[in-house]
């Protein structure tokens, strides 16, 4: 059954993405239990109300991870995001994805998910606000590619975000002012791709 499972992601990212893709990095939180408290390799900043890992709602069965978040409490909102990894990633050429669903319908609001990268240095960059994402209370999947994550958050020590030294990844879920209720977000699939046409281009240029 997991294998069916895997397929089932594999087709829906690639076809989000492109048929000819890659998976560089991938966290769909099937291999835990259910629990409430962080997923495993995950730590979350922020105003969050509960969080956790759960069958009741996801994508690709069994899970997903969830965050709820009351925006009147809050005047940023929370982040999920993977705990430093030990081994950078080269994401040169790669697309975040991440599949969403929430608990009231919020696509007529503001873009508000954003994805967030750090480098080796220290550089965080996030989607800007005009890329952002509003989710709504069935599964859609919001892609971006890693270059254009153009909003500095945090600079490092060397100017700019070094896709070569990638240490971790996730999303923000940002208050824009006009949610002012608690809504609960399911995240599931969260992935980094590598579309093999971009590579090419890239192996090109170098």
């Amino acid at each position: 059954m997991r294998s069916l499972w895997i397929a089932v992601l594999l087709f829906n990212v690639f076809h989000a993405i492109g048929s000819e893709s890659t998976i560089i990095a991938l966290s769909n939180f099937d291999s835990e239990i259910q629990h409430d408290g962080l997923p495993d390799g995950f730590t979350a900043f922020g105003l969050v109300d509960a969080k956790g890992v759960t069958t009741n709602r996801s994508f690709s069965s069994p899970n997903s991870a969830y965050v709820m978040i009351n925006f009147s409490a809050t005047g940023f909102g929370a982040g999920l995001v993977r705990k430093p990894l030990s081994e950078p990633l080269d994401i040169r050429g790669a697309t975040l994805s991440i599949d969403v669903m929430t608990t009231e319908d919020l696509s007529a609001n503001l873009g508000h998910i954003a994805f967030r990268l750090v480098d080796a240095d220290g550089t965080i960059m996030r989607s800007s606000n005009v890329d952002m994402y509003a989710p709504n209370e069935s599964f859609t999947t919001f892609t971006q590619p890693a270059y254009e994550l153009d909003y500095a958050d945090e600079r490092g020590s060397i100017p700019g975000l070094d896709f070569e030294k990638i240490v971790s990844y996730g999303v923000l879920i940002m208050n824009r002012r006009d949610l002012k209720k608690v809504v609960t977000y399911y995240l599931d699939n969260l992935a980094i791709v590598m579309n093999k046409e971009e590579s090419k281009e890239e192996n090109k240029e170098d």
